[in-house]
């Protein structure tokens, strides 16, 4: 499917720990493709101060060329463009977050 036919979207969030190039992870696809995945957790707070935790994945192709030199750390703002996925295990049903593009403002600038 085309990043144009899905639902596209803005999310903001605060990263919950520190991320490097050690979280990113290689995987194979049943067509032989390796690609590269980092997974991270964004926690949004509500108005209601009920804190919601929304699970992002970023693939590599997405990291640009800077896949080598990130650093994601805890509490940084992260504006990310994407879309909502959903997949099932059993009987649950899970919502994750596929990052197309993003910006990070450094906790430090706050």
């Amino acid at each position: 499917m085309e990043y144009k036919e899905r639902k596209m979207m803005t999310v903001k969030g605060t990263l919950i720990k520190n991320y490097s190039q050690d979280d990113v992870k290689e995987f194979t696809n049943e067509n032989g493709e390796t690609f590269s995945v980092l997974n991270i957790t964004l926690l949004k707070k509500q108005e209601t101060e009920e804190k919601v935790y929304i699970n992002c994945s970023i693939f590599g192709e997405n990291f640009g060329d800077n896949i080598e030199k990130f650093h994601f750390r805890k509490g940084d703002q992260l504006s990310a463009f994407g879309y909502f996925k959903l997949h099932q295990k059993g009987e649950k049903i899970f919502r994750d977050f596929i990052i197309i593009d993003y910006v990070i403002t450094d906790a430090d600038e706050k």
